[in-house]
Formats: structure tokens, sequence, C-alpha cells
């Protein structure tokens, strides 16, 4: 529903991030209200590991646009990205440590949807792309844009989902009845049980991401979108296996994770402070 652009405030003179309505879009009012919807829940989220919002803009065509903090760095992505690379070049020695570092960065991300849980709000949208790790190791959680405050109704996608459509199966949000990326939704959000949704499962979420940062692969794939949800709302996963790249993988972590993303919200952990608390003891060397 929107496009990101690197922009000059020229009043402070400063580079910003700036996100606009997509301009074929700038007359649905259901794009409008949710656009304006993560602006203003975004701006109250105030959390180091969110990004800070600047400035609400409504444009002469009424479409609206928002000024924020630019981050410079890399996604989580291509965090995953390099690690199986570094993995494939330089072997497997020195990845413990690389696992440790993205482990303590991906608790920061635990952190900020912790807090944002807390404010009452869902993210709906956790996956790789929208973590972002900074050039100084700062880590932000972006795209607010289907974010949702627990207990309240969605608008009726219908004339969106006409003119938006359907779009790929991995790495975009899809807009619809059934909103979010498919390879990392809890099987309740696959299933569209949106009045049902509360923090577990974006936990569900974090945990197929911690899966990925683990095994250095999605840990839920399909050809096609009616696959891919099929298996999102199935909870099926990729087995994580003894090993990961000839590595082993900690039997803790793969507890960790197995809680996690357990078919049922009610088998998760209860929320994801419980979670980020598991992987802290991970680290310290603690059962």
């Amino acid at each position: 529903m929107g496009e990101v652009l690197i922009a000059r405030d020229t009043v402070l003179g400063r580079t910003v991030a700036y996100k606009r309505m997509l301009p074929e879009l700038a007359g649905n009012a259901g794009i409008a209200a949710r656009f304006f919807a993560e602006a203003q829940i975004t701006a109250q989220l105030d959390h180091p590991n969110i990004v800070a919002l600047h400035e609400l803009e409504i444009g002469a065509d009424r479409s609206l646009g928002y000024a924020m903090k630019l981050v410079e760095g890399r996604p989580l992505s291509k965090v995953i990205e390099d690690a199986r690379h570094e993995l494939a070049t330089r072997g497997r020695a020195g990845e413990p440590a690389r696992l440790a570092e993205r482990l303590r960065a991906f608790l920061a991300v635990c952190d900020a949807i912790a807090f944002a849980h807390s404010k009452g709000v869902l993210h709906r949208d956790l996956k790789p792309d929208n973590i972002m790790i900074g050039r100084h190791g700062q880590v932000y959680v972006m795209d607010w844009g289907i974010c949702r405050v627990i207990g309240t109704p969605d608008e009726d996608p219908a004339s969106v989902e006409e003119r938006v459509g359907a779009s790929a199966v991995q790495g975009r949000t899809r807009y619809g009845a059934i909103i979010g990326t498919p390879a990392y939704m809890s099987p309740e959000q696959a299933a569209g049980k949106v009045p049902e949704l509360d923090g577990r499962s974006d936990l569900y979420s974090l945990g197929l991401i911690l899966q990925e940062l683990i095994v250095l692969e999605p840990a839920v794939g399909g050809s096609t979108l009616e696959e891919t949800l099929a298996s999102a709302a199935q909870g099926h996963r990729a087995p994580l296996g003894r090993r990961a790249h000839g590595v082993p993988i900690a039997r803790d972590l793969a507890a960790v994770i197995g809680k996690a993303t357990a078919l049922r919200p009610a088998d998760r952990y209860p929320d994801v402070a419980a979670f980020a608390r598991d992987l802290r003891a991970y680290l310290r060397g603690d059962p």
C-alpha cells in the first residue's frame, strides 16, 4: 500500500525515510485508514528498537505520507544470506560465535515486540525483511503497516483485494481477508481468525524467525500461495533435525522453537517476554 523513499527535510537539512501511499491507491478510503493507523500507532511506540516517526503530511491529492528516521544497514534477511555464504566459504568453525551474535540481535526484536504487546499492539508481519540491523549494530523492527490494536476489527478488505491482488508468496505482504506474509504467519493468522489473534500469534512468527536464524533457511515454504497458506494454517514447518549445515543444533534451542511454534496458542509461551527469558538463559549457558 506504500513506498519508501529517501528524502531531505528542507527545514532541518537532515536525510530521512519518507513513506507515502502508492499514488494509484490515493483515493482508497480503506488503505488511507490503515496507513493513518500505522502512522498513529507507530508514533506512540516509543522504544529504542522501533523507528521513530518525525512528521505526518497530507498531499494535495489527499494521500498520506510520513517522515521517519532513515535506518542505514542490512535487513535480517541479508544477515542470514551472508551467514550462509560464510559457512560455504569459511567453514563452520566460527558459526557458534556468529549464531550467538544473531541471537543477541534477535533478542532486541523480542524486546520491541514485548513492548508493543504491552501497549496492546500486534505487528502481524514479522519477518527477516522487516528487521533492520544498523551500521553500528542497532536493531529496529520496521513496517507496522498491518499492525492492529488487540480486540479491534479489520476493515472489510474486499475492495482493496480486488485492486491490489495477491503478491509473491515469500517476501511480500499480501493484503486481503488473510493479511500478512504467508511464510511467517501463525496457524490462526493463516486461517483468517483475525478476532482471535493476540500476542501469541506474533510469538509464533518469532519462533519461525528463530529457526531460520539457526538453520539459515525459511521454516515454512511452498511453491504457491495456496501451498504456503496451507502449511502455515496446519502449523507445518521444516524439521530441525540435529544439525544445520553440519553444525549441531542445541537441544535447548530446539525446545524453545518447539514451544514458541506449538500449533495451539495455549501450548506456546504465555508471552514474548517468557520466550526471550529462555533464549537469554541459553546464551548464558543456563538450563
